[in-house]
């Protein structure tokens, strides 16, 4: 269910547009987060970067997403990394206050508000998880196990997900092949075992 049904013709009156060009810097680092938004169409990035300059993946926002829908109700209300166009996108914004008077007056959006937050936290404590695993096989095997055992075989985003260098990945998915703990079908990665 998109959330934005939910809403009353006086309430959609309370959100805003936004249209941005792919790659373009939506918000910075540090930038205060004022209200929520929604990617109605498009993908963004939300990436930061070490203190070498290389740049890590927060996290992706695809279509039908919030994002900064928890930052707003926390004492420090700053976005954690750059917020990035992947290509082109139209998003809604909704500001704090407006928020509020629609969680206040629409439970079923209330509902679905706080299911949408609840998804997310269980997301960061898989990602969390993930961390967790040193070893690079061990955050293979993980990730796959969170997919359902099956994910697109692009091994440049699947190193972006493990927050490890592409290099490093690619020759432990070969590895594990050769050991067949992963096989590969219609381009997919398949873990091998149950």
């Amino acid at each position: 269910m998109k959330l934005l049904n939910l809403l009353t013709k006086e309430e959609l009156t309370y959100l805003n547009y936004l249209y941005v060009k792919q790659n373009q810097i939506i918000f910075h680092e540090n930038q205060k987060a004022t209200g929520v938004f929604y990617v109605q169409t498009g993908e963004i990035q939300i990436i930061s970067y070490t203190k070498n300059g290389n740049e890590e993946l927060i996290s992706i926002v695809k279509e039908h997403d919030f994002f900064a829908n928890a930052l707003i109700f926390s004492s420090s209300p700053y976005f954690l990394g750059e917020i990035i166009a992947k290509k082109d996108t139209k998003i809604i914004y909704i500001e704090k206050n407006n928020l509020i008077k629609i969680l206040q007056n629409n439970k079923e959006f209330l509902e679905q508000y706080i299911n949408t937050i609840s998804e997310k936290t269980i997301k960061l404590t898989q990602k969390n998880k993930l961390l967790s695993h040193k070893n690079i096989r061990e955050r293979i095997i993980y990730y796959l196990e969170i997919h359902n055992k099956k994910i697109k075989k692009n091994i440049t985003q699947l190193a972006k997900e493990l927050i490890l260098p592409r290099p490093s990945v690619s020759r432990e998915i070969s590895k594990m092949i050769n050991e067949n703990i992963i096989k590969i079908e219609n381009n997919y990665l398949i873990l091998n075992y149950s």
